[in-house]
């Protein structure tokens, strides 16, 4: 994997988007790792740092701003297989491991949140790499006045940690044995 680059590029490809390159993608300071930023609503920040990064925008060839919807397919970014699925509070999270990052004790986990998980896919399933998992879940009525968006989070976790706890209660906890990683420095 040579990184967050390569995922954009699979994501725009299995969509067929027209992204004007080579920066089509457009992130708000608030869809960065770490940003205490709001990119919805009113302005004014989270109630914790952001976890991960949320994929939304792009520009096109013709340089018109354009949204992912619903009907958005959200690639695997590795070969892995599902440890859990839980839900969030816009759609389901999907955790993968990744068999190409983890490493004798530490486990690194890709987190697609706030989808549609594909039918067939459940804990235990294999991935490869690009294999379609899931879409943007539908945020109209949702009262967060969210648009729809992937949420990408990586994160290293003790091998032996219990899958059925990877969830949004231990991702967003400072305090758990959860790292954060970068999703930039993939």
């Amino acid at each position: 994997m040579k990184g967050l680059s390569e995922y954009l590029a699979k994501i725009a490809a299995v969509n067929r988007l027209d992204i004007e390159a080579p920066c089509g993608w457009i992130f708000h300071h608030g869809m960065l790792f770490q940003s205490t930023a709001k990119w919805w609503g009113a302005p004014g920040n989270r109630h914790a740092p952001h976890e991960g990064l949320d994929i939304q925008m792009y520009r096109t060839g013709r340089g018109d701003i354009a949204a992912v919807s619903p009907d958005f397919l959200v690639p695997a970014l590795d070969d892995g297989h599902v440890v859990n699925i839980c839900n969030d509070f816009l759609g389901r999270s999907l955790v993968v491991v990744n068999r190409a990052f983890s490493k004798r004790s530490l486990s690194v986990l890709a987190v697609y949140a706030h989808l549609d998980v594909m039918p067939g896919i459940e804990t235990g399933t294999s991935l490869t790499k690009g294999d379609i998992v899931g879409t943007p879940a539908s945020t109209a009525g949702k009262k967060s006045k969210i648009a729809a968006h992937l949420h990408l989070s990586i994160l290293e976790v003790p091998y032996s940690f219990p899958a059925w706890q990877l969830d949004w209660n231990l991702f967003g906890n400072p305090d758990s044995s959860v790292h954060l990683i970068n999703p930039v420095f993939l």
